[in-house]
């Protein structure tokens, strides 16, 4: 099973507006796309993550679980690419990775 960090930001939109569109809306994407990746991320998974309904989608228990993770590493995401765009990055062509004392 992979999930991207992009995909847990897209299960936190559709959570957080009750819809694909609302979602789409909020990440500036095409809602059939995204109804794509929510489906893809169920199959990876293996779980169902929203009921969907004339009003929206709800999450699941699965849903609501898989949302709580990803509230907390959401947030480790961002400051570890916060401090990295920060943080000289040494030339990989004369530095070795291992040399790097950053």
């Amino acid at each position: 099973m992979e999930i991207e960090i992009s995909d847990l930001r897209l299960l936190r939109a559709v959570a957080e507006t009750g819809s694909l569109a609302g979602a789409a809306r909020e990440l500036g994407a095409n809602q059939g796309n995204l109804s794509h990746r929510l489906q893809r991320i169920e199959r990876a998974t293996g779980l169902v993550l929203f009921r969907r309904h004339h009003h929206g989608v709800t999450p699941t228990a699965a849903g609501r679980l898989l949302l709580h993770e990803a509230d907390a590493l959401i947030p480790l995401v961002d400051q570890l690419l916060a401090v990295t765009a920060r943080t000289p990055h040494p030339d990989p062509y004369t530095t070795s990775p291992t040399s790097y004392e950053g």
